[in-house]
């Protein structure tokens, strides 16, 4: 079933319906060859706080210790994370996990601080292997907006994926920040973890 969410939309998804019971999040972008989007992901406490190292996940930390998240690289002008549901619900049972947080910011380049004024068609989707469950969620439109700012900025959280009344829900969410890595990794209070 194919599912568009708009900005601040959330669906559920059923462990049992869930192919091989994993998920796969992918950003993709209108490909430019002066653009380097990177997606990363932090699983984070109740209080929003990263509580280990290797809950923040990324091209430099590619997977986390009980392999929940796992990134699996890029493919032409697309970005590409593995969700494991079995031990994503054994972290938010038994640890203090309550939500994996999404997010993607622009890479720095030498004398030139990119914004997202120069992505197009920027997409994330989710899905399993059979495509039981197709959640796409755009972001142009936050884009084009002048009300969200993103044209000055460099860096969004573009979903989470969390547990409600023991289902899987996916919420997409567009938040902006200016300062690329450092603000997103700041706002999960994981600066001595990952920085």
């Amino acid at each position: 079933m194919h599912t568009i969410l708009p900005n601040g939309g959330n669906t559920y998804l059923s462990k049992a319906s869930i192919t091989s019971n994993e998920l796969l999040l992918k950003l993709s972008w209108y490909p430019d060859s002066n653009v380097q989007l990177k997606l990363i992901a932090f699983i984070v406490d109740e209080d929003m706080k990263v509580r280990h190292p290797s809950h923040f996940v990324s091209e430099h930390a590619p997977q986390s210790n009980d392999l929940t998240l796992q990134w699996l690289g890029k493919q032409g002008n697309m970005e590409v994370m593995r969700i494991n549901i079995d031990t994503l619900l054994d972290d938010v049972n038994t640890e203090p996990a309550h939500k994996i947080i999404f997010a993607t910011y622009l890479a720095p380049q030498e004398n030139n601080k990119l914004t997202f004024r120069k992505i197009q068609k920027l997409t994330v989707s989710l899905h399993d292997a059979s495509l039981t469950h197709d959640i796409t969620f755009s972001l142009q439109e936050a884009l084009n907006d002048p009300h969200y700012g993103f044209y000055d900025r460099n860096a969004m959280t573009v979903g989470e994926l969390y547990l409600h009344q023991g289902e899987i829900k996916f919420k997409a969410i567009a938040d902006a920040f200016k300062d690329g890595l450092y603000s997103i990794v700041k706002m999960t209070h994981a600066l001595e973890i990952v920085l």
